[in-house]
């Protein structure tokens, strides 16, 4: 299993495309990647244009896969267009939980 948390950060004023962008892919994510377990987003309190990802794929495979996901290619490009920074990546192990 991976699981990441990502950060990305867009200019307060396109905070509105920036999460209609994320709404469209979510149908995308459920009819093409069946091993992307979780994909979630927030947007982070108190910081204007800032947002966090959490996501779980069942293997290192998937999580390639959506990188990659010819299907949301679209979705990636309007990410770059509107990001005003690099995007954090961090892979999270899990020490336990319910």
């Amino acid at each position: 299993m991976v699981t990441i948390l990502v950060t990305m950060t867009v200019r307060p004023e396109d905070a509105p495309e920036f999460e209609a962008t994320l709404d469209a892919l979510m149908p995308f994510l459920r009819e093409t990647e069946p091993d992307t377990l979780r994909f979630d987003y927030y947007r982070v309190g108190k910081q204007d244009g800032v947002y966090r990802l959490f996501e779980v794929y069942a293997s290192r495979e998937a999580f390639d896969f959506h990188i990659n996901n010819p299907a949301t290619e679209s979705q990636r490009s309007t990410f770059k267009r509107l990001l005003t920074g690099p995007t954090e990546v961090q892979f999270l192990t899990a020490l336990g939980g319910k």
